[in-house]
């Protein structure tokens, strides 16, 4: 059975592992992979991503975390830009460089599920459980961007409700800007 919860410091490790997926496929060639995922892992055993100024939910089957994501409103985009950087200053390695948001959505920067679970719904049940979470803060448009190489990702989001909103490119890498209206 898979529950979302709300990620705690000692899920950190989890977390990265998961989402070194999506690292993996923004082409970081400037650290060794194990040392990335440490520094990832750094960033969400903090309270900044876990409450602070973002949120992070997991799936969790028997006590494994099989699914993250992180959000946040996009007027604390500069927030989590400075907090992901400062893991990596001894490297001179920007992860958040750019802007990946539009004025007053709630964003959904990450969402990965671990590769052993996918097709099976956990990444819609980590969709819905963040939709709520937009609308407990009052959001009324949730976003998020989708890699123009991932149409499996997209094909989930327009199931879900998602529009495009627009292209941009982050890290080099070009990006459907999708969003969902909010009740």
């Amino acid at each position: 059975m898979i529950t979302i919860r709300s990620a705690k410091p000692t899920d950190a490790r989890q977390i990265a592992k998961i989402l070194m997926v999506i690292f993996d496929q923004m082409g970081i060639t400037e650290l060794p992979p194990a040392d990335l995922e440490t520094r990832v892992a750094q960033c969400f055993a903090d309270q900044v991503f876990l409450g602070e100024i973002a949120e992070t939910l997991v799936a969790e089957t028997s006590g494994t975390v099989v699914g993250v994501a992180f959000s946040y409103h996009a007027d604390q985009e500069s927030a989590v830009g400075a907090h992901w950087n400062s893991a990596f200053t001894d490297v001179s390695m920007q992860v958040h460089p750019e802007s990946e948001t539009l004025p007053g959505e709630w964003y959904l920067e990450l969402l990965a599920t671990a590769p052993a679970t996918r097709g099976q719904g956990v990444g819609a049940k980590l969709l819905a459980a963040t939709k709520s979470l937009a609308e407990q803060y009052g959001a009324e448009t949730l976003a998020l961007n989708v890699d123009l190489v991932n149409p499996r990702a997209e094909k989930l989001y327009r199931r879900q409700g998602y529009q495009l909103a627009g292209e941009m490119t982050i890290l080099g890498h070009r990006y459907r800007h999708l969003e969902l209206k909010l009740d």
